[in-house]
């Protein structure tokens, strides 16, 4: 739990208010409260934890091909997008 915050001398009422913002947000007891306002039952928790899992590894995974196509120097869009480009083209 975040100490009191004390007034120091010529500080203004907002720029405590804003210190002890930045002190709960810090100590995740927003968050916390959040969380607690509703049970979730455990499998839904699992589900959740599960599912954020996924992402990450998804997110991960596409931060590492990004990064070797940078370093390889090859363009974004290959053979591949052009053909199907010229192909979406001749067909209109």
């Amino acid at each position: 739990m975040p100490s009191a915050s004390r007034r120091r001398d010529n500080e203004s009422f907002e720029a405590i208010f804003r210190r002890f913002k930045k002190a709960i947000e810090k100590d995740g007891l927003m968050q916390e409260i959040r969380d607690r306002e509703h049970f979730v039952k455990p499998s839904l928790k699992r589900k959740r934890a599960a599912a954020a899992a996924v992402k990450r590894h998804q997110r991960e995974l596409a931060e590492e091909v990004e990064s070797r196509r940078k370093a390889s120097g090859k363009k974004t869009s290959g053979k591949r997008a052009k053909k199907r480009r010229e192909s979406l083209n001749t067909n209109r």
